[in-house]
C-alpha cells in the first residue's frame, strides 16, 4: 500500500486547521451579531444575507478540500508507485541518477492544475488567517485591526485571481479549477462587503455627494471587472452591494435605525443622488448594484457573442484545411475553397474543448495577429479531373492570416 506524500498530507492539515478557524471565529460572530443586535451606524449588511453568502462560501470550501485535495493525493500516489515499479524493472545509473528521458516518461511533472492548486493553497492560508482574525477583532470593536487585516485578505485573493488563474484574460465562465475561482473571487468580494460593514459601524457617515457616488461606482465597476467577462466576481459583489442595500441603516436626518428590506421601495429604487439624501450609502448601495449588474451582464453577452464569432472563423479555417488534407478525388479547387460548415451544437462543443484543453493558443493566436503567416498547401495531381496542364496539377493555395478583415480566407496562389 502507497502511503500519501508527505507534502500532501501537510497541505490537507494545514488548509483543515485554516478552515477551522476561519469558520468558527466568523460563525461565533454572527451568532453573537444575531443574539444581540446593537447597530449604531450608518449601514450594515442584512445578517441574514450575510450568513447566506457565508454558508455558501463554507460549502464550497469544504467540498474542494474533500474531493480536489483527495483527487491530487490519488495522482500523487500513482505517480511515486509507476516510479518505484519503473525502478525496480530498469534500475537507475551510477550515483542513483537517471536519464533525462526516463524520468520524464514516468509522469511525475505535474500539471497546470496540480500548480495553480500549489500556488493557491499558501494565498488560501492566508486569507482564511486574515478574515478569521477580523472576526475577533470584530467581537472587541478593535475597527482599525479589522480593516487592516480584511485590506490584506482582499489584496491576497486579487493576487491569486490575478497572478495564478490569470483572471484578466478570461473569456468567460471558468472551465478549469472552477472550485478555486469561486473561492478567491467569493473571498474577495467578501472582504469588500466586510470591509464596507466595518465602515459603517465605525463611523457615522454623511449622505455621499455626487462626486462620491461617482467615485464609489467607478471602483466597484473596475473591481467587478477586473477578472474580464468572467461574471462570477461581479455577482459576488453585486449579492454584497444588495445586502447592504436591504440591511438597516441610519438616515442622515433621523438618528432612529431603519429597515433597509421594508423601506427599499422608498430609498433603494430612487436613482442618483436623490437616492444619497433619502437613505444615505444605504440608497447608494441599491442603485450602484443595479448598475454594476447590468453592465457586467452586458459584459458577459457581448464577450459570449464574439467568441461565438471567433469560434465559428476558427471552425471554418478548420474544415478548409481538413478538406485539403482529405478531400476525395472528385473534389477541385472550387469545393476546397467552399468548405462545409459545422453545426452549433458542434461549434459549441468545439468551443468548450478549446478553452479547456489549448490555452496555450491565446499566446499563439497574439502572434498570429502581430504578423501575417502564409502556409503553401500542395495538393497531388490525382486530386484534379480534366484536361490541365502539368504546372496546373501542382495546386497550390494561399492560407492568409491579416485580421482583421482579411483573416481566415483561402485564396488561389496558382489558379488551374
Amino acid at each position: 500500500m502507497i502511503s500519501e506524500p508527505p507534502r500532501a498530507s501537510i497541505s490537507r492539515r494545514l488548509l483543515i486547521l485554516a478552515l477551522f478557524f476561519d469558520t468558527s471565529s466568523r460563525l461565533y460572530a454572527l451568532v453573537e451579531d444575531i443574539r444581540s443586535p446593537s447597530f449604531s451606524g450608518s449601514y450594515e449588511p442584512h445578517l441574514y444575507a450575510l450568513a447566506l453568502a457565508y454558508l455558501f462560501q463554507v460549502v464550497v470550501e469544504v467540498i474542494w478540500i474533500i474531493n480536489g485535495l483527495g483527487q491530487q493525493a490519488d495522482a500523487n500516489r500513482v505517480a511515486i508507485h509507476d516510479e518505484r515499479v519503473a525502478d525496480a524493472e530498469e534500475g537507475v545509473f551510477i550515483n542513483n541518477e537517471k536519464p533525462q528521458a526516463r524520468q520524464s516518461s514516468t509522469g511525475i511533472h505535474k500539471t497546470s492544475d496540480e500548480a495553480e492548486l500549489q500556488e493557491f493553497i499558501p494565498l488560501y492560508v492566508v486569507g482564511c488567517l486574515c478574515q478569521g482574525t477580523w472576526a475577533m477583532s470584530w467581537l472587541s470593536n478593535n475597527y482599525a485591526l479589522c480593516r487592516l487585516f480584511l485590506t490584506i485578505s482582499a489584496v491576497t485573493q486579487l493576487y491569486a485571481i490575478f497572478a495564478i488563474l490569470n483572471g484578466s484574460r478570461n473569456r468567460g465562465l471558468p472551465h478549469r479549477n472552477i472550485a478555486i475561482h469561486l473561492i478567491t473571487k467569493s473571498r474577495a468580494a467578501m472582504a469588500m462587503l466586510l470591509l464596507w460593514k466595518t465602515w459603517g459601524t465605525d463611523e457615522k457617515l454623511p449622505s455621499p455627494s455626487p462626486t462620491q457616488q461617482i467615485n464609489n461606482l467607478s471602483f466597484l465597476l473596475i473591481f467587478a471587472m477586473s477578472s474580464g467577462p468572467d461574471p462570477t466576481m461581479g455577482l459576488f459583489l453585486v449579492y454584497g452591494l444588495f445586502s447592504l442595500a436591504i440591511g438597516p441603516y441610519s438616515s442622515p436626518r433621523s438618528t432612529t435605525p431603519q429597515s433597509g428590506l421594508s423601506n427599499l421601495r422608498t430609498t433603494g429604487s430612487t436613482v442618483g443622488v436623490a437616492a444619497g439624501e433619502r437613505g444615505g450609502w444605504h440608497g447608494t448601495f441599491g442603485w450602484t448594484g443595479t448598475v454594476v449588474l447590468i453592465v457586467i451582464l452586458l459584459d458577459w453577452i457581448v464577450a459570449r457573442r464574439s467568441r461565438g464569432i471567433r469560434m465559428r472563423s476558427r471552425t471554418s479555417l478548420n474544415n478548409s484545411l481538413s478538406f485539403l488534407s482529405t478531400s476525395p478525388p472528385d473534389y477541385t479547387a472550387t469545393d476546397v475553397l467552399s468548405g462545409q460548415p459545422q453545426s452549433e451544437e458542434q461549434q459549441w462543443n468545439e468551443e468548450d474543448h478549446y478553452d479547456e484543453e489549448h490555452e496555450s493558443d491565446r499566446e499563439v493566436d497574439e502572434e498570429v495577429e502581430k504578423s501575417p503567416v502564409a502556409v503553401k498547401v500542395q495538393l497531388p495531381p490525382d486530386y484534379l479531373t480534366g484536361n490541365v496542364s502539368d504546372k496546373g496539377r501542382q495546386a497550390a493555395f494561399m492560407l492568409v492570416v491579416d485580421p482583421p478583415e482579411a483573416r481566415h480566407q483561402l485564396r488561389p496562389s496558382n489558379p488551374v
